[in-house]
């Protein structure tokens, strides 16, 4: 792996844009994850352009959820010879749900409650616990 120059981190801060993979952009800049983690310890302003990017790249992310869920996708079928013969618009329900539970997590979150009820006699537990130890111990 070559030396993270400020030319590679450049390089890697836009992959790492593109992709919101740090270990995909590292490949593609031809450096380490260990040398990227290592550079964001050490170089501050390294480390606040990282999650710059990787914000503007989770944003990025979510528009392009938000225009398949909401826009719709082309969806084609062709034939043997490679013609179209038809094509639909699919709009993505689970994308949907994700989108909402991201900005109504109150509304459309799971939810799961456990109620447990009952009495635990702590100097009881203690006692039995005692008792197995001293048993063991003869």
């Amino acid at each position: 792996m070559s030396a993270f120059t400020e030319d590679r981190k450049t390089l890697f801060l836009h992959h790492l844009r593109e992709t919101c993979n740090a270990t995909k952009a590292a490949d593609l800049a031809g450096v380490s994850m260990s040398t990227v983690s290592k550079h964001r310890k050490v170089d501050t302003l390294f480390a606040e352009r990282y999650q710059e990017v990787l914000d503007e790249g989770i944003d990025l992310l979510e528009h392009l959820a938000q225009e398949r869920a909401f826009g719709g996708t082309l969806r084609e079928r062709f034939d043997k010879d490679g013609n179209c013969v038809s094509s639909e618009m699919v709009y993505s329900d689970t994308l949907t749900m994700f989108l909402l539970k991201a900005y109504r997590p109150e509304k459309y979150r799971e939810r799961s409650q456990i109620d447990i009820k009952g009495e635990i006699s702590i100097s009881d537990t203690l006692r039995e616990a005692r008792q197995r130890a001293a048993q063991r111990d003869v």
